[in-house]
């Protein structure tokens, strides 16, 4: 859909005048005479209804920093355009939330998002949406064909320089790859319909040191991939990342409360090599070259140490947890 229809469409159906707009990956962000505004564009309606199911739960349970969908003219809150739906929030302004900052409120925000989506999965089967929504889903975690990654890496010319960087690493990262596949089979798929992955830019923090989410496009998927992709992240920022990790995941707990199945699966996206499969699979299938393959490849070693060392005491947490649990 141009740019030329969305606009039609927001002037048509909306309260507000529109003097400038730049258009996005996901639609459009405008200027208007009441605030800046992001235009959605929306391809699948249970999609669309899903987002605005979990934006007025998050209102429902009180919170204040909920980014609701504005409501049009006539009260809906999106308009249909063609085969396409429209929806307009306002653009949140603030500063992009850095993985260096107080990772307590973070995780007790996202926390609340997670029993968000988990009420809103209710709904959902309830109202019988989830068969259009199944159909919208990523599998929860990308899990490429290992044994056919090696091979192809393998039969490379040995003078290969990315080759001989991989071949010594790559028992452990299979080791990876199969510890995580036997977590995520272990803990079963959670019903609960989330985001395939978060990023902590995709959070903005406001004048108030209130946090706000605002993704624009997203992929989704069921389980918690997302908290494990932030998990990471807070990780891989520098040498206190992993107690901000630990703490990020303690308020996560507190404001979630994840069952011990849900926990595994955390465990076991953390475990999975995605980063190192990745860069791999991009080198094989030629989309980077091969200075940027083992540039990429280097910087992810350095980061491994760390992450192993968190996935250890989240291992010991959950075993601790399981062992409270069957003393009960």
């Amino acid at each position: 859909m141009n740019v030329h229809t969305l606009l039609q469409a927001v002037h048509q159906h909306y309260h507000f005048h529109t003097y400038h707009s730049v258009a996005t990956s996901y639609g459009l962000e405008i200027q208007t005479n009441c605030g800046p505004k992001q235009v959605m564009l929306w391809k699948e309606k249970s999609v669309l209804m899903w987002s605005f199911l979990w934006s007025e739960e998050l209102v429902q349970m009180g919170s204040r920093y909920a980014n609701r969908m504005i409501r049009t003219r006539d009260g809906a809150p999106y308009v249909q355009v063609n085969e396409h739906w429209i929806t307009v929030t306002d653009l949140l302004e603030g500063t992009k939330w850095r993985p260096q900052e107080d990772s307590g409120p973070f995780g007790q925000w996202v926390g609340q998002l997670y029993r968000c989506f988990f009420r809103v999965t209710d709904t959902v089967n309830q109202q019988h949406w989830h068969k259009a929504l199944d159909q919208q889903l990523e599998h929860p975690t990308e899990l490429y064909n290992e044994e056919d990654l090696k091979k192809k890496i393998i039969t490379m010319s040995p003078s290969d320089a990315f080759t001989s960087l991989v071949k010594p690493h790559w028992p452990q990262i299979e080791k990876r790859w199969r510890s995580a596949l036997t977590l995520l089979q272990q803990s079963q798929v959670p019903s609960l319909y989330s985001v395939k992955s978060l990023t902590c830019d995709q959070f903005i923090k406001d004048g108030y040191e209130r946090i706000h989410w605002q993704p624009g496009a997203w992929r989704m998927t069921k389980g918690f991939e997302g908290v494990a992709h932030l998990l990471c992240e807070l990780i891989q920022a520098d040498t206190e990342g992993i107690d901000r990790a630990k703490t990020f995941y303690l308020s996560f707990e507190q404001s979630y409360s994840p069952k011990m199945g849900e926990q595994t699966q955390i465990l076991g996206h953390v475990i999975y090599p995605q980063s190192f499969l990745d860069i791999a699979k991009k080198y094989v299938y030629a989309d980077i070259d091969v200075d940027q393959a083992c540039q990429r490849w280097l910087e992810r070693c350095d980061h491994q140490e760390n992450i192993d060392l968190f996935q250890q005491w989240l291992a010991k947490r959950i075993d601790s947890l399981r062992g409270d649990a069957m003393s009960v």
